[in-house]
């Protein structure tokens, strides 16, 4: 069984429409996934703000009306109920987080039938349908595998990514990009053999090309591999794409719409890599940096200050501990911000350090070979970069390593020719 997923880069012109029936007409997967039309979810957003604010949404309605032009009394349909509840929503000058995510599915729900139209022989079967259950906010829902029960019918299918009905038969959606995890969660639920994402690149690679432009195409990896690459910053899958895969046989692969004959990255189970698979980052981070001798032997204080970063509502993703200090990183924009969600911590130093870059050296040979972890350090060694801040995560599989935004596009390079030019 084969599910492949189309969307979001590749999805927007007819143009692109034709290109992704000739590869689903010569490859026949049983199941087909698709996103919005690239650029809709945004589109869909700001009409709601609009209405919410009582302004003019009609305008931006009759333009993706234009965009989904094809003739089917069904998209229609769908335009006409999404006028009666953004009038609504103008009326009253509100929106619940239930009905947002019910607006915000809809560019999926067109998207598929506009393919539809093309692929008369399959079955359109929207999401509300189709038999997957998410649980979890309206906004970011994960899939219940124990509640999900799918049952094909003896056609091949179109259906919906971004979104599943909850146990009440309420729409809920899984994240920005959630139509890869939508699309991974189906494979998992049909016990899929393959599970193709198509995109506008052969895959994953070394390095980010517009740093490193020697970045090598990456043939194979693991779930872990892959996932953790997406982490720090790859943008090839939605970090959490793969996630419903982990554990399973099914191997993903990442294909090329633009060159469909190409050998794409092949991700599943069992990749034994023993070596680097690829270096990672981004850029605009700040260090939150806390201490004091108070910390020592002390219970509870990591949690006290995390607790008031996450009642800021700000995320946080690398962290790093010491007997009296704790140091974590935050997008720049929410370092200010932090340090005043922990300005009434009395007796502890509290530090912002910024502009900062994170550098994520993902592969099993961190686990498997010490010699990689001294190679790495040998090469900061004779670079002469400082590292303001260093973790390795539970899977063991990859290291962050916290520099300088300055040195962030050196420091890439040098990592890569060492682990890749060799």
């Amino acid at each position: 069984m084969l599910v492949q997923k189309f969307g979001g880069g590749i999805l927007s012109s007819l143009e692109d429409i034709q290109r992704i029936v000739s590869v689903i007409s010569a490859s026949k997967p049983r199941v087909v996934v698709v996103s919005a039309l690239q650029g809709v979810t945004d589109e869909l957003l700001k009409i709601v703000d609009l209405a919410l604010a009582q302004k003019d949404f009609q305008t931006g309605l009759v333009a993706l009306r234009q965009r989904h032009n094809v003739a089917q009394t069904a998209l229609e349909d769908v335009f006409n109920e999404l006028e009666k509840i953004l009038t609504g929503v103008s009326y009253t000058a509100e929106v619940s987080e239930r009905l947002r995510a019910y607006v915000l599915s809809r560019g999926e729900l067109l998207a598929a039938l506009v393919l539809h139209a093309y692929l008369p022989d399959f079955s359109l079967i929207p999401a509300e349908k189709f038999g997957l259950i998410a649980h979890g906010p309206y906004a970011n829902a994960r899939c219940d595998f124990k509640k999900t029960k799918i049952k094909l019918p003896n056609e091949n299918v179109i259906t919906t990514g971004f979104y599943a009905p909850n146990e009440n038969n309420e729409i809920c959606l899984f994240g920005r990009g959630g139509s890869d995890y939508s699309a991974a969660a189906i494979a998992r639920s049909l016990n899929a053999r393959r599970i193709e994402f198509w995109k506008n690149v052969d895959g994953f690679l070394t390095a980010d090309p517009r740093i490193v432009p020697g970045a090598k195409h990456i043939l194979d990896m693991g779930f872990e591999e892959a996932s953790e690459v997406c982490r720090f910053g790859a943008k090839i899958l939605h970090p959490s794409a793969l996630e419903p895969l982990v554990g399973t046989k099914i191997v993903a692969e990442i294909k090329n719409i633009m060159q469909p004959d190409n050998r794409g990255t092949q991700i599943y189970k069992e990749c034994k890599r023993n070596e680097i698979a690829a270096i990672a980052g981004r850029k605009n981070l700040a260090v939150i940096s806390v201490s004091g001798n108070e910390m020592v032997e002390a219970f509870g204080i990591a949690s006290k200050i995390l607790t008031r970063i996450a009642d800021a509502n700000i995320p946080v993703d690398v962290i790093a501990t010491g007997q009296a200090n704790i140091s974590f990183t935050v997008e720049q924009v929410y370092g200010k911000q932090a340090l005043h969600a922990l300005a009434d911590l009395n007796n502890f130093d509290v530090k912002l350090k910024e502009p900062l870059a994170l550098v994520g050296i993902v592969g099993n040979a961190i686990k498997n070979n010490p010699s990689f972890i001294a190679r790495v350090f040998a090469v900061l060694s004779s670079q002469h970069i400082n590292v303001e801040m260093i973790s390795q995560g539970a899977s063991e599989i990859d290291l962050s390593l916290v520099v300088d935004q300055k040195n962030y596009d050196h420091v890439i390079r040098e990592f890569h020719k060492e682990f890749f030019n060799r």
